[in-house]
């Protein structure tokens, strides 16, 4: 059933806040965006390529602990329509800093986890069908770093990939990681298929752990299972655009004991798949063989093996580092790495300044690589 139009809030744009980085387009080069004013979350639309928006409310738990996830064009993916959203709605979690926790708490939340969809009306305003529950026990999502694609969407078929709490006193030979699922709805019969097991993702209850999912222009879907310093997962669809015809084996994405985390995964025009991450590094000559974390790219030619990763940038710093980095394409295959820079050196924490936003040890500010090669080489732009 679709519900009535959406509420259409005729409100300053400047009220509301954007959730996350992500930009959404259709078919028809239309604009969405996720925002918030206060308790309340928006899709705001642009016909007009973003010269004015207009913000639709959706509804539900407004007074509940939400993070939301929105489908973004990852090579192959462009919906006829607005772009199908993921809500998460916090049922459990930790209350208390991450390092007074034990172990298996540090980074564990229970979410209900919903699937929104919106259509076009006949007068070109958006509505929202009912949500649809993908589960109860979801993790949060981690969007900070890589923005996995939680979303991909071809003709009908929504595809929605996540990963779920499971018991924290369970055994690590019984629960490896994470598990990462998937499910698909239908668009036309308005139905929800069952959720398809992956792979783990190691540690277990560990929100870093995002799975994403792109799908190629043949229409096979590929996931990637994230880990937190551990080698991704990687599986293939056997048939196009349907998860439940089966999978390929998964397989590591390196034959080395990798330290990946913060999975970004896109597809390009001749059906390379593209991985940035953070991988530490150690015993090398960089910083005389200290402990150090490089932001790298990692690609796997169509019908091939994944290649070994190749470092994009290496700090100038040792011990703990992260980047924040936003890795896309664009339509015309060309692939864009947003990153900034963070460490918890003491000379960095304390001594750094330049550009970044609010002083010492608050970032050095944000740079663009591109690579209009198919990752063959990098720019910055």
């Amino acid at each position: 059933m679709i519900l009535p139009v959406a509420t259409l809030v005729l409100v300053h744009l400047a009220n509301y806040v954007l959730i996350g980085s992500k930009i959404a387009f259709d078919a028809a080069s239309n604009v969405y965006l996720l925002a918030s004013a206060g308790k309340t979350t928006a899709l705001l639309h642009s016909n007009d390529h973003g010269k004015s928006f207009k913000a639709y409310l959706i509804e539900g738990h407004e007074n509940e602990n939400r993070s939301w996830d929105i489908e973004q064009f990852s090579g192959h993916n462009t919906p006829e329509g607005p772009p199908a959203i993921v809500r998460f709605v916090r049922t459990s979690g930790r209350n208390k800093a991450p390092a007074r926790l034990p172990q298996q708490l540090r980074w564990r939340s229970t979410n209900d986890l919903e699937l929104i969809v919106a259509e076009k009306t006949g007068s070109g305003e958006l509505s929202f069908r009912k949500p649809a529950k993908l589960t109860s026990r979801a993790l949060a999502s981690s969007m900070h770093s890589g923005i996995p694609s939680m979303i991909v969407s071809r003709d009908r078929k929504i595809h929605v990939v996540w990963g779920e709490a499971t018991d924290p006193s369970a055994s690590t030979e019984d629960i490896p990681g994470v598990p990462a699922y998937i499910a698909t709805y239908d668009r036309e019969t308005q139905t929800l298929g069952e959720p398809v097991f992956m792979n783990f993702g190691p540690p277990p209850n560990d929100s870093h752990n995002t799975p994403s999912i792109t799908i190629d222009s043949k229409g096979y879907l590929h996931v990637v299972v994230g880990t937190h310093g551990r080698p991704f997962q990687y599986l293939r669809s056997l048939q196009p655009n349907d998860p439940y015809l089966g999978w390929t084996e998964s397989v590591r994405t390196s034959n080395d004991d990798l330290r990946q985390t913060y999975v970004g995964l896109v597809c390009d025009d001749e059906d390379n798949l593209h991985l940035v991450f953070r991988l530490w590094r150690s015993g090398e000559e960089h910083l005389d063989g200290s402990l150090w974390a490089a932001l790298a790219h990692q690609r796997k030619p169509a019908g091939g093996e994944w290649e070994e990763p190749e470092i994009l940038i290496a700090p100038p710093l040792p011990d703990y580092g992260i980047y924040y980095h936003r890795f896309t394409i664009d339509r015309n295959s060309d692939l864009h790495l947003n990153y900034d820079y963070w460490s918890t050196s003491w000379l960095y924490r304390n001594n750094t300044t330049g550009p970044g936003p609010g002083g010492a040890g608050k970032g050095i500010g944000r740079a663009v690589l591109t690579s209009p090669d198919h990752g063959e080489s990098w720019k910055f732009w």
